[in-house]
């Protein structure tokens, strides 16, 4: 089990000092743009030698359904180029989630632009080289753009369209709270990544895990136990940082001690 915390790639120095004052070995990074990679190479030898393990989130702009073959075709590309550049790194996984469209096209075509995301993936697992890929579930409060990946038929379409050798699942707790599914019951096999947060079950808040923003303790201890996720991500304000991890010891008999 690795337990971290998200950061901007401007922010990764801050994050390496937060993980080394709460005994933490993992650092999810929102990569946005390739030029993002040179906070990373400055923190490099920061991050090894402090034993902290790299994932990637790639952007919230990524769409994997795009139905304009040619802006799907570069997406696929900046995907790659991230790879290639992350394996100097030793990135354990690239994030994702599933893409959006325009509302009617969602309800109405949610079929085809799955198969888009299928194709958009099948592009990109041809060509890694042991590197996973995760997607994460999402939610959507409606607008002219929704979101996809927000229930569990969209993840079953896509993931029983491939081996899953390097592809699993990132469960969001937050998400799940605004548009909650079978995710744990359905994916606790290719879990790969757990995303921490709390909310008020309207807003993506980013509080703390407690059972006053909704996070029991079944599902923390439930969560805590999957045998195939390795990753548990903080994703939250700093402000809850110290109790969410003591909540997590509590239940794992795992000290996390600062260096």
């Amino acid at each position: 089990m690795r337990l971290g915390i998200s950061a901007f790639a401007g922010d990764i120095e801050r994050a390496v000092g937060t993980c080394l004052e709460n005994g933490l070995n993992h650092i999810e990074v929102g990569i946005d743009d390739i030029g993002d990679w040179e906070f990373v190479k400055r923190q490099n030898n920061h991050v090894m030698s402090a034993g902290i393990s790299l994932g990637v989130h790639l952007p919230m702009e990524l769409n994997p359904c795009e139905r304009v073959n040619e802006v799907r075709a570069c997406w696929e590309r900046f995907v790659l180029s991230n790879v290639e550049i992350g394996r100097k790194f030793n990135v354990r996984y690239y994030n994702m989630h599933m893409g959006y469209a325009l509302e009617r096209l969602a309800g109405s075509r949610r079929e085809i632009l799955l198969e888009n995301a299928c194709v958009f993936l099948g592009g990109v697992l041809r060509k890694l080289d042991g590197e996973m890929i995760t997607l994460e579930n999402s939610y959507t409060k409606g607008g002219d753009m929704v979101n996809l990946g927000t229930r569990v038929s969209d993840f079953k379409r896509v993931f029983e369209s491939f081996s899953l050798g390097n592809m699993g699942f990132c469960f969001d707790t937050g998400h799940n709270l605004i548009c909650s599914d079978e995710y744990v019951e359905s994916f606790s096999r290719i879990t790969k990544v757990v995303h921490l947060s709390g909310n008020d079950g309207v807003r993506d808040l980013h509080l703390g895990i407690s059972s006053e923003h909704g996070i029991g303790d079944k599902l923390l201890a439930d969560l805590l136990k999957l045998k195939e996720t390795e990753y548990y991500v903080l994703e939250m304000d700093s402000a809850h940082y110290k109790s969410s991890i003591s909540r997590i010891s509590e239940l794992t008999g795992i000290q996390f001690e600062a260096e």
